[in-house]
């Protein structure tokens, strides 16, 4: 396990630039740590109470008071509320740093303003730092208030949410504990020294492994990875973790993205939970030599400069070769006077007709620029691998192979496909005029095929896509792109801008579809990923009813190369837009994609070193 080069990925080193920030974390979590329930905290919000308290953490260590208020004065105000509220120890250190006036750490600027909402007598402080606003009621508003009035201060700071995600309480902690342990971060993320960690965490107590491995499964794949840096024991936690396939944690989505600043081996992560970039350095050939067409479970489908497709995992950079190119049933190689593969020849004969044209000859890094459209990976469970389904020209076809075949087999008769999703053996593919159609992989040797709906009345510019609801309908959903001009006058620009989505809910038993404006606490991410739509309350960083989208028109995906994007947060209520970051990110090649971060690996032969 090259946990250097992955902690490196993971900016690990940045963790301990901020002494402040990280004392503020932990103690964000201590609550949760200290064996709180959510009950048992948001009683403690409205009312201190000293012997249920000890009760709760009653044999839990104690820190030294001149130990505590040392460390009370490194946190803002709103975690030195918190912190105060853990237990009476950490509300003596609290009132005694008040009392003494020892506590002078300069504050962040805070935005106060009102709301109807909340009353005559409250408003809203919201923190900078903290990019969260909090409810000020008249109490916290007194003169001299008295410090033992500790419980309204704490509802004030909505310590009582601390507790709601246990996943994100964790991912805190372990954000904190390298600085909190004394390691050396720097040199962890430059080469992972077991003998520099014994010497430093040697008389550390130690955590069983089961134990480790149960609290690992609770963390995003960052912060795992972060974990895993602590210390050998804990090093050795994550790999049986992985070793045994038992993480499992639901990812949220992230924006891969790259920047010719960063080099053209190298690509960004944008965590959505943490609003911030990760700095990936990928394998060869370098990405922004590649086309993205698809990302589906954690992998990359990529085309290089010969218009071979690779899978490739950017968080374990596993990289997989597909079969080759010249496999597809409507591409011929042609070879040069040494016997090299020199150019491609493309027919134009679909499923129901003959050749419209006579093939088309391109070089070896043009024929991506026409033949590819978009590319799913998708777990087999009938076969225990997994199957790439492609959809490519001429006319949108699709064709799929299973990791580890040596060819693609084609799936005529129909075209204009637009989207797929798969389950249960069952590919679902939607095409651009509306039709529904089911490829059934588990009736035998031979896939057939049957079309199951046709929506009517699809109109205007956009994409169609298929998606698999939590609650198990299908939804099939019409992004419109009102607002485009492909062939603009002469000095002006290219643009092409979603201003809607028209979402339906499919009913497979009933086969019937309804129109829905609302995904109530549900979310969705489109764009050439797999179309996915998720739960709000599972990943609390995502905000509900809205669509997360990236560009879908192959004028941007693959031949506009730096230009415009079409990209953003689309809230259904009101169609409103909003970015997900700087726009001034994005102009670079290959577009900006969703990718869901995965760590488990594929055991097939076709394994590119």
């Amino acid at each position: 396990m090259e946990l250097c080069s992955v902690a490196s990925i993971m900016s690990l080193g940045s963790l301990a630039i901020q002494r402040t920030h990280l004392c503020s974390l932990v103690f964000r979590v201590l609550p949760k740590l200290l064996g709180f329930t959510p009950s048992s905290l948001k009683k403690l919000c409205k009312d201190v109470d000293p012997p249920l308290t000890e009760t709760i953490v009653g044999t839990s260590p104690e820190l030294a008071q001149d130990v505590l208020m040392n460390i009370f004065t490194t946190l803002e105000i709103p975690d030195l509320i918190r912190a105060g509220a853990v237990c009476p120890s950490g509300h003596s250190a609290y009132t005694s740093l008040q009392r003494l006036g020892l506590y002078k750490l300069s504050q962040t600027p805070c935005l106060l303003y009102t709301s109807a909402s909340a009353g005559d007598s409250s408003a809203y402080l919201y923190s900078l730092s903290g990019k969260r606003s909090y409810k000020l009621l008249k109490k916290f508003c007194q003169t001299d208030p008295d410090p033992m009035e500790l419980c309204s201060v704490a509802s004030i700071m909505s310590l009582g949410c601390l507790a709601i995600q246990r996943t994100y309480l964790c991912s805190l902690v372990f954000r904190a504990l390298p600085k909190l342990l004394g390691s050396s971060l720097k040199k962890f993320c430059n080469d992972v020294h077991p003998a520099l960690t014994e010497t430093i965490v040697g008389t550390l107590p130690e955590l069983p492994q089961d134990v480790l491995m149960d609290i690992f499964t609770t963390l995003e794949i960052p912060d795992l990875i972060r974990a895993s840096a602590v210390c050998p024991s804990w090093h050795s936690a994550y790999t049986s973790l992985q070793s045994l396939g038992l993480y499992k944690l639901s990812q949220t989505p992230c924006l891969l993205y790259t920047s010719a600043s960063a080099g053209d081996s190298s690509a960004y992560l944008y965590s959505l939970s943490e609003k911030r970039s990760y700095k990936l350095t990928l394998p060869d050939p370098p990405i922004r030599t590649r086309c993205l067409i698809g990302s589906s479970h954690g992998w990359l489908i990529t085309v290089d400069e010969r218009s071979e497709m690779h899978l490739v995992n950017p968080i374990t950079c596993e990289q997989i070769a597909l079969p080759s190119v010249i496999t597809i049933d409507q591409v011929k190689p042609i070879f040069d006077e040494y016997g090299a593969l020199h150019k491609y020849e493309l027919s134009w004969h679909t499923g129901t007709r003959a050749a419209y044209n006579s093939p088309s000859i391109y070089d070896l890094d043009k024929l991506r620029d026409e033949l590819h459209y978009k590319a799913f990976v998708f777990p087999d469970a009938f076969t225990g691998t997994y199957m790439v389904v492609l959809i490519h020209n001429p006319k949108q076809q699709l064709s799929f192979a299973r990791v580890g075949d040596d060819k693609w087999t084609w799936l005529p008769p129909h075209d204009a496909y637009e989207d797929c999703t798969y389950k249960d053996g069952l590919l679902y593919a939607v095409t651009g005029f509306g039709e529904v159609h089911i490829f059934y992989f588990s009736s035998g040797p031979a896939v057939t095929v049957e079309m199951i709906m046709q929506m009517r009345n699809v109109y205007g510019c956009g994409y169609m896509y298929v998606v698999q609801a939590p609650w198990g309908d299908l939804l099939l959903i019409w992004r419109i792109c009102e607002d485009h001009d492909v062939e603009p006058e002469p000095g002006a620009s290219v643009f092409w801008n979603t201003t809607e989505y028209e979402i339906y809910k499919f009913d497979l038993k009933r086969s019937k579809l309804k129109k829905i404006n609302c995904l109530h606490d549900h979310v969705l991410f489109l764009g050439h990923n797999q179309s996915l739509c998720l739960s709000a309350g599972e990943y609390p960083s995502l905000k509900a009813n809205h669509v997360y989208f990236t560009d879908d028109n192959v004028l941007w995906t693959l031949r506009l190369k730096n230009n415009h994007r079409d990209m953003g947060i689309l809230n259904l209520d009101d169609n409103s837009k909003e970015e997900v970051v700087s726009h001034q990110l994005f102009p670079n090649f290959p577009a900006p994609i969703w990718v869901t971060p995965d760590l488990r690996k594929m055991d097939v032969a076709s394994r590119v070193d």
